[in-house]
């Protein structure tokens, strides 16, 4: 059984995310310069970075994968949804994830293109940056539930 979508609504959000974060890579594993801006430990990190828990969780509400426009998508989406976030902060990381970004990683146009479709919908979804695997299982046990609770439902089926 694959890690990536589709994400049915009908599945049990605790046991996709069981799938979804024992079969990816650990945050140690990632390159400095991702580090710098989206991993919340670094000292510089940008607005809307998110711990590898939350951000295993919004691959799933958002049903999307691990390419590098679903990368580009979810983090969008983070800095959104940060009420801290201004607008040079994501220029900002848009330049840095396309031009400095080691080239797996790196944030072709076509995927800034979904970046910015990203940030548009976390600026119009509840604040989801403080919460926890636990707090989602709060607001329902299936990934449909918790997708009608925050919003999401109509823009993230399968």
């Amino acid at each position: 059984m694959g890690i990536g979508p589709p994400f049915d609504d009908e599945q049990s959000f605790l046991e996709l995310f069981k799938r979804v974060s024992t079969g990816l890579d650990e945050e140690s594993k990632l390159p400095l310069s991702l580090w710098l801006f989206e991993d919340p430990d670094s000292p510089v990190a940008l607005p809307g970075a998110a711990c590898l828990d939350l951000h295993d969780c919004l691959h799933i509400l958002l049903n999307r994968g691990y390419s590098t426009a679903d990368e580009a998508f979810v983090v969008g989406f983070s800095m959104g949804n940060d009420r801290r976030c201004r607008r040079w902060h994501q220029r900002l990381l848009a330049l840095v994830s396309h031009h400095f970004y080691p080239p797996v990683y790196r944030h072709s146009r076509r995927d800034l293109w979904q970046f910015w479709r990203g940030v548009w919908l976390g600026q119009r979804t509840l604040p989801l940056m403080q919460f926890s695997p636990q707090d989602f299982l709060r607001l329902g046990e299936r990934l449909g539930e918790i997708r009608q609770a925050l919003g999401l439902r109509d823009c993230c089926q399968p």
